[in-house]
């Protein structure tokens, strides 16, 4: 991975909405395993919890760290008179919300399982210079080669 230092501000603000979905996968893991406790009364392996909470901590702190030096490299450009790309920033900005809605409307624990298929499907099909593995992944899936 590149150092924070180092990137510049659409790298930064893709690490950004990478680390705010990666977060999102936790949350919904932790609460499925608090779901399931209200639901059965057993309890998730303490081990697995601590990680993931220690996880979800060090996530945090990242995106803080992310958000900090977004809002210098806004300054920065802003004061240097570079125009921003106010498109692509704005799609990532749909794309954050879209997972936010899709999370809250499907639960978290669907929310998970659709996360943890889409990220099997798309290790299933690495990418290549013509695509980026998922419209293969996608379409295998259609045609029911899993």
């Amino acid at each position: 991975m590149q150092e924070e230092k180092d990137m510049t501000l659409d790298e930064a603000e893709a690490r950004h909405e990478e680390v705010m979905l990666e977060m999102a996968g936790i949350k919904a893991q932790i609460a499925a395993a608090k779901a399931h406790v209200h639901t059965t009364g057993e309890y998730a392996d303490a081990g697995w919890f601590a990680k993931a909470s220690s996880a979800l901590r060090y996530k945090q702190a990242e995106h803080q760290r992310l958000q900090l030096l977004c809002g210098r490299l806004r300054r920065e450009e802003k004061r240097n008179g570079v125009r921003p790309n106010l498109e692509a920033r704005r799609e990532r900005a749909i794309k954050g919300k879209f997972h936010e809605l899709v999370r809250d409307e499907l639960g978290d624990e669907l929310y998970e399982w659709m996360w943890e298929e889409a990220r099997r499907l798309v290790a299933a099909s690495p990418p290549d210079d013509d695509n980026d593995g998922y419209e293969f992944a996608i379409e295998n899936r259609i045609a029911g080669g899993g």
